[in-house]
């Protein structure tokens, strides 16, 4: 009933994530899995995303507009400040290079820092 969604954080590590309250980081160098706290809200068909170094949760079934980000290094979740502009669940994200969109008249800029 749960749908998971998996990033790259870095260090051969992916993290898991869907439905329940928790989730798992698959270490790929050592074949072996690890149970994380999840993020403070359902994230069950929600979508993960890779920003640099930073690892956001976003969207899902609790249909909030509150976007999570991964602490790698502690295996922690802070919520940030920016929400998403509407909320959204059963959906795809991917990250791109702003000039990738550099024939659109004015290029693409962000409205909010993440």
């Amino acid at each position: 009933p749960f749908r998971h969604d998996c990033t790259y954080i870095g260090d051969d590590k992916v993290l898991i994530l869907g439905g329940i309250h928790q989730g798992e980081i698959l270490d790929l160098k050592h074949r072996r899995t690890m149970l994380v706290k999840g993020p403070r809200l359902s994230r069950s068909h929600g979508a993960l995303v890779r920003l640099g170094d930073r690892v956001l949760a976003l969207g899902g079934e609790s249909y909030s507009r509150t976007v999570e980000e991964f602490v790698t290094s502690s295996h922690s979740w802070r919520t940030l400040e920016a929400p998403m502009q509407r909320e959204r669940t059963r959906f795809a994200v991917t990250a791109v290079p702003e000039e990738f969109f550099n024939f659109i008249g004015g290029g693409c800029k962000s409205t909010t820092s993440i």
